[in-house]
């Protein structure tokens, strides 16, 4: 009865992990994500909120959130290159960074807000784009302030 434990148990675990795991990557490399995730390596705290990869466009979108104030250059440059290393075969991808808890309904139904609209507000959010011959991101560094800067890693923009 021992020797039972000790040799099926394992074997039933290892199994159950093996199963896991290909069935998130196929999740992952055949669709949608939705499994919320940190992101390794970051001195702040950024977390996969979603991601999509459309074949018939051969892009891959992730959408982030991370506080307001940990948005800067510096660190979504950081941000930026730890994604494109962690989907490096994927010909285009694309990432969002969200701040804003109320973009969350956005987010999980894919539609606007229902209500009544609100004014126009300022949000603090970041947008990445890695193709073969481009590499840039784009943030509002003057955040609650409107305004806008790209910065590009590599490549030259249209």
């Amino acid at each position: 009865m021992i020797m039972i434990r000790r040799v099926v148990v394992p074997i039933v675990i290892l199994s159950l992990v093996v199963v896991t795991t290909s069935q998130e990557r196929k999740a992952i490399e055949n669709g949608r994500s939705s499994e919320t995730s940190s992101i390794d390596g970051l001195h702040f705290c950024a977390l996969i909120l979603n991601e999509f990869y459309d074949k018939s466009q051969s892009e891959r979108i992730v959408d982030v959130i991370m506080p307001a104030s940990d948005v800067n250059e510096d660190n979504l440059h950081l941000l930026f290159k730890n994604l494109s290393g962690r989907f490096p075969n994927d010909p285009i991808l694309k990432v969002w960074v969200r701040t804003d808890v109320t973009q969350l309904g956005t987010l999980a139904t894919g539609r606007g807000g229902s209500g009544a609209p609100e004014g126009r507000r300022v949000l603090q959010l970041g947008y990445y784009k890695r193709t073969s011959t481009l590499e840039l991101f784009s943030y509002n560094p003057t955040y609650p302030m409107p305004g806008e800067k790209t910065v590009i890693i590599r490549g030259k923009e249209d």
